[in-house]
């Protein structure tokens, strides 16, 4: 059963005014690499089977459906507080009838997640933790759903740290990504509030802290695209 999520109006109705156009827009903007990207964080599960993935503030399902891919067992919940997001996933999902038999889609809030304590193997997310204005809570209710040893995958925007991806984000990113994103969308705002949430957010060193003080183990981090992203992995205790 869908439930209301409780997070942000506001940017849930951002996303879901540019969610026909999302997926295109992320090929342009990340140059055709986004895919690329996942791709490497389903590699950093280990390649060990898992049974149960979750694939928090979904989108359209790219991450999830890449697990699928590439994983010929084990189911992939996916989760969005954006409805015309799950809508566009489940239309993808219904092209490849057994991933759709693998799936199911709830409409969540990443702050109040409607699972039970160790539901998970696994917990992935992209690109969506940035957009929760209380990512410790997030991270927390992450580590709740996960069994003892899950793997917590998070790839994500943080605050440009190298000179290639801080030249990037403060010349190119503040023109080039609101400008495509207006063209291709329609939406100039939603792309000005990309940035921003960009040269607002942590390092990826802090987020690492952040996710061992609230008890990962085993944190792990890296830098993809010379900083343009990174890619986090921990284990629930």
């Amino acid at each position: 059963m869908m439930r209301t999520p409780k997070m942000n109006r506001k940017i849930e109705q951002m996303f879901s005014r540019i969610a026909r156009r999302y997926d295109r827009l992320n090929r342009l903007l990340s140059f055709g690499r986004d895919r690329r990207w996942r791709a490497s964080a389903v590699e950093a599960m280990d390649g060990r089977p898992v049974k149960r993935v979750l694939d928090l503030c979904c989108g359209t399902g790219d991450f999830g459906i890449e697990f699928l891919k590439r994983q010929g067992r084990g189911r992939v919940t996916f989760a969005d507080f954006s409805a015309r997001m799950l809508t566009l996933a489940r239309g993808k999902l219904a092209k490849r009838p057994e991933w759709a038999a693998r799936s199911r889609l709830v409409a969540a809030d990443a702050l109040h997640l409607p699972f039970p304590d160790q539901s998970f193997d696994a917990v992935v997310c992209g690109f969506g933790v940035r957009n929760i204005s209380r990512e410790a809570e997030t991270l927390i209710e992450i580590k709740r759903v996960l069994k003892s040893g899950g793997r917590c995958v998070i790839l994500e925007f943080f605050q440009p740290s190298t000179w290639f991806s801080r030249v990037f984000y403060r010349s190119a990113g503040v023109t080039f990504i609101p400008l495509a994103g207006l063209l291709v969308s329609g939406n100039l705002g939603a792309y000005y509030y990309l940035i921003r949430s960009i040269l607002g957010h942590m390092r990826l060193d802090e987020f690492m802290f952040l996710m061992e003080t609230i008890g990962f183990r085993r944190v792990e981090g890296r830098q993809i695209a010379r900083g343009i992203t990174g890619l986090v992995c921990g284990r629930a205790p």
